[in-house]
């Protein structure tokens, strides 16, 4: 009886230990896997994130990332071979007919964002660089702007100035051929202008004051000669505008006045400018100084353009002779010139645009009578040429 109490009592007792240790394992088991879970979760936080786990202990706010604003750094270069012939029957042999390659443009741009809002824009002609003075002269644009979100906006510096007309509008790497307004304007000044973009998408309109291009700016000073216009962008659809009413300082107390009227038409394809600048002189002869151009450009199959294209500039007004300084105006006095000519534009890689090939023809003409033009002129042009655009650097919006 004693025997059976006693192997009861240890059964007994070995029941609750084996339930014990079981107890004892599996507590011991749990905190092991918590130790363990909470070890790869903290070294998984501190392996993605440290400094940021390092600011929360701190008890730091995390600041935010700044802000990348775009930038764009590339170049666009221009070569061709063209030959000319001098059709007019007092030409010299040896003068009738030139031939050869150059290289016509190779510009560097620069154009970025300091904030939302401020904008920088620079372009230099870098096969203008023969000499130390013709540096800044170089430079077309190098300006800064500031867009409000009203609408407005406000920019200082270097920038061609606000004339209307489509062909002045376009990127000189663009120009084939032009009219003699296009050639001999200097119109890259320093100057100031405000402009506004209406909610509609449709308007926008530019004042501005900047030096005068009759300002002689390689000798020095501006001599206080400025330039005021009012330019005013429409986009209607098949319809585009590009007005300006520009009043040019020539000389102390003399003035210039220019309408510019430049017009758009959009029809499929199809793409036709007509420009037209006409200037008011001081004198009986107010409709005797203008420019014309009309543009044909057809888009085929979009790898190609074809175009045509003629340009006029008249000048029967005799207000730059009678100045007292000499300096060449824009159109001679006297002259009637006439070119016009046809060409392609060709796009040989599939959906790019940064390799462009061109081949044109072209004549220009002075039309004024023997007795009243300064110089003869006739002369046709044949060209054959080559456009890139590279991009060296560039960080999108």
């Amino acid at each position: 009886m004693k025997l059976k109490k006693l192997i009861l009592f240890m059964t007994a007792v070995a029941a609750v230990g084996v339930v014990n240790a079981q107890d004892v394992v599996i507590r011991r088991d749990t905190v092991r896997d918590t130790i363990v879970i909470r070890e790869v979760v903290r070294e998984y936080i501190l392996t993605s994130d440290s400094a940021k786990i390092a600011q929360i202990e701190k008890g730091e706010t995390a600041k935010p990332k700044k802000k990348k604003q775009p930038v764009k750094i590339h170049f666009d270069f221009r070569g061709e071979w063209q030959s000319a012939f001098d059709t007019r029957n007092e030409a010299d042999d040896e003068e009738a007919y030139k031939s050869g390659f150059a290289g016509k443009y190779l510009q560097f741009y620069l154009d970025g964002n300091i904030t939302d809002g401020l904008s920088y824009h620079y372009r230099q002609r870098l096969n203008r660089l023969n000499d130390i003075d013709a540096l800044f002269k170089s430079i077309d644009k190098a300006y800064m702007q500031y867009d409000f979100k009203s609408g407005w906006n406000v920019a200082a510096g270097k920038f061609p100035l606000a004339i209307g007309g489509w062909e002045y509008d376009a990127a000189p790497i663009d120009i084939y051929f032009s009219t003699e307004f296009w050639n001999q304007v200097y119109c890259f000044q320093l100057g100031i202008r405000g402009g506004y973009n209406f909610k509609d998408g449709r308007n926008s309109i530019v004042a501005e004051i900047a030096n005068s291009p009759f300002n002689p700016v390689e000798k020095g000073m501006s001599n206080s000669m400025y330039s005021y216009s009012l330019l005013w962008y429409g986009n209607f659809g098949v319809f585009n505008s590009s007005y300006s009413v520009n009043v040019f300082e020539v000389e102390d107390g003399t003035y210039l006045g220019q309408i510019a009227l430049g017009n758009r038409f959009i029809a499929g394809p199809m793409t036709i400018d007509f420009d037209w600048m006409q200037r008011f002189h001081d004198n009986d002869n107010m409709f005797g100084d203008f420019s014309g151009v009309l543009c044909v450009k057809g888009d085929v199959l979009g790898w190609a353009n074809i175009f045509g294209k003629v340009d006029y500039d008249q000048n029967r007004t005799n207000l730059f002779d009678e100045m007292s300084w000499k300096e060449p105006y824009w159109i001679r006095y006297n002259d009637q010139i006439l070119t016009y000519g046809i060409g392609v534009e060709v796009f040989p890689i599939k959906k790019q645009r940064f390799l462009r090939l061109h081949a044109f023809w072209n004549q220009t003409l002075n039309l004024a009578d023997d007795d009243y033009k300064d110089f003869d002129l006739k002369q046709h042009y044949l060209t054959l040429g080559l456009s890139l655009d590279f991009t060296a650097f560039e960080i999108k919006k």
